[in-house]
């Protein structure tokens, strides 16, 4: 199950996008919890109800940025059995796009069942590369050129919101699950920016006291002819970076993630 990809994803806008300094919005370095609940859910998929948290930390550097996330969810099954499963993901990317290093484990009922680590280095932001895992040992993966990686796509989304919002296909790669990587994405981007009285759900208090626009990606395996997609996200992102709601959706159910606390972290004097 992928959680969040919002740091989130990305696409091929062109190397102009990020050679550019000047835009209007800026990353927020910050520290958020949100509350995981189910939407929705078939029959099918025997969940009867899903609870958990999510925390997700921004960090920034001169050079980079180091993103964590921890998420933990307990799902009640329709047997009446419980599944807890906890995720924690790390990374760090440089401003440039060029240099990125991830780490990945996921357990399941206290057993191991996902790890993965690598890094990335090529030679501009929009550059074919190779990504090179420690984690399984050996495994190596050939990233096209117009692949994003988390921190450049919210960057680029941001920047599609601030022209007016519209549709754009990415490539996108964090670094979990190399077999479908990396994917691509679908995103649409609304065409205007809600005011924070709009909010129905979640803080509204400061580091979420921002306007925000409403966002929707969908996410296709690496060589997937389907029509459907993997799985989306739909979100809900303020103008600087920082999600104020998630909503993952998995066909046979949904979660949402709402923002409950978090609090603004220094930048660096550079």
């Amino acid at each position: 199950m992928r959680i969040l990809s919002l740091a989130m994803a990305g696409v091929a806008l062109g190397a102009g996008l990020f050679a550019a300094p000047a835009r209007a919005f800026t990353l927020q370095p910050h520290s958020a919890v949100y509350e995981v609940r189910l939407l929705r859910a078939s029959q099918s998929s025997r969940i009867e109800d899903a609870r958990g948290v999510v925390r997700i930390d921004w960090r920034e550097t001169c050079q980079s940025w180091a993103v964590s996330q921890r998420f933990q969810l307990v799902m009640v099954l329709a047997d009446g059995n419980t599944t807890e499963s906890k995720t924690e993901f790390r990374s760090v990317e440089s401003k440039d796009a060029r240099r990125y290093s991830f780490e990945s484990t996921t357990e399941r009922d206290g057993r191991q069942v996902e790890s993965w680590k690598g890094e990335v280095e090529r030679a501009g932001p929009d550059a074919q590369a190779t990504a090179i895992y420690s984690a399984p040992p050996g495994e190596k993966l050939t990233l096209p050129g117009g692949t994003m990686l988390p921190m450049q796509q919210m960057a680029a989304l941001l920047a599609l919101a601030e022209k007016g919002g519209g549709q754009i296909d990415m490539a996108y790669f964090d670094g979990p699950r190399p077999l479908d990587s990396p994917f691509t994405t679908h995103n649409v981007v609304s065409d205007k920016r809600r005011l924070l009285a709009e909010a129905t759900k979640g803080a509204t208090t400061a580091p979420f006291d921002h306007p925000w626009w409403p966002m929707r990606l969908a996410f296709f395996e690496r060589g997937s002819q389907a029509a459907e997609p993997g799985f989306e996200i739909g979100a809900e992102i303020l103008d600087n970076g920082i999600a104020r709601l998630l909503q993952f959706d998995y066909g046979d159910f949904a979660i949402e993630a709402i923002a409950v606390a978090g609090e603004l972290a220094e930048r660096p004097h550079c």
